[in-house]
């Protein structure tokens, strides 16, 4: 399954909605922690092999593209509501 539609948010830029962006979702801290970014994927599961079944267990695949550290660092994934191109820091 793909991504349907995605949105990144900036704790840096609060109000400014970057929906549907053609770069990486960047996620993390960046300006010494000034800066805090999250990314929300939305996932059309209507039109796949797993609509109306009930999902046990699930994975995703991150690929880091860059990193400030080389230091490991966890990632945390989270059900949220589907994000829109309204979609920003003060609204999340």
């Amino acid at each position: 399954m793909n991504r349907s539609a995605w949105a990144q948010v900036d704790s840096a830029t609060p109000t400014t909605a970057y929906w549907n962006g053609t770069g990486d979702a960047q996620v993390g801290t960046s300006n010494s922690g000034a800066s805090v970014k999250r990314a929300f994927f939305n996932v059309d599961l209507g039109s796949s092999p797993v609509a109306g079944k009930y999902v046990t267990a699930a994975s995703l695949a991150v690929n880091v593209t860059g990193s400030g550290s080389c230091t490991p660092r966890q990632l945390d994934l989270y059900s949220t509501g589907a994000a829109t191109s309204s979609t920003t820091r003060a609204t999340y």
